[in-house]
């Protein structure tokens, strides 16, 4: 794989881990609270110290609950994001493609706040009424939500690939952007054989 196509694959992280968060939240976790969640919790009663253990397996899943039902919120923006970034980065290097993924969540939250503004501004003015001071604050507030959220797992996500790109990179795993072999429209000509 050639580092810009690996990069550019990175766009598809997001919903690889929301369908496997979705199984895991969805159909695995009840089984695994039923069987393992009983039994550590007789444990932790004989054993407190696992249960700093068990707080943390809680807020694990509930980030994971987060992401998977705030697909309604990401899944629209990041995916019109992700249809662009990859018109743009038809003829960009992989150096400028590496910069850009890693400023990305910033725009997306930026896109993110003003799209939850924007479409508060609609809900609230389409009954009528003129915005108060409340409900502009509660806009703000949500935006605000909005883009920490999406800084937090944007970010999350970006390390994620960059160590995997790193990883790949430092393994020599990657082909030559310049390496023709192995590409199916190469000619053989007479003269070199």
């Amino acid at each position: 794989m050639k580092p810009k196509s690996f990069l550019l694959f990175l766009l598809l992280l997001p919903y690889l881990i929301w369908v496997m968060g979705a199984i895991f939240s969805l159909i695995l976790i009840w089984p695994l609270i039923y069987t393992v969640g009983l039994l550590f919790a007789l444990v932790t009663e004989v054993i407190p110290v696992l249960s700093v253990l068990g707080k943390f397996f809680g807020a694990m899943y509930f980030f994971i609950l987060i992401y998977v039902f705030g697909i309604v919120f990401w899944g629209v923006p990041y995916t019109l994001f992700s249809i662009v970034f990859l018109f743009w980065s038809k003829n960009k290097s992989t150096k400028k493609i590496y910069a850009s993924l890693f400023y990305s969540p910033l725009l997306l939250a930026f896109i993110v706040s003003v799209g939850l503004m924007m479409l508060g501004l609609i809900s609230r003015s389409a009954f009528g009424r003129i915005l108060s001071l409340e409900d502009w604050k509660n806009l703000g507030l949500l935006a605000l939500l909005g883009a920490t959220l999406f800084l937090i797992y944007g970010y999350a996500f970006v390390g994620i690939g960059m160590a995997g790109y790193k990883y790949f990179d430092s393994r020599k795993l990657f082909k030559s952007e310049t390496d023709s072999s192995g590409d199916i429209h190469t000619e053989i000509s007479p003269v070199n054989q």
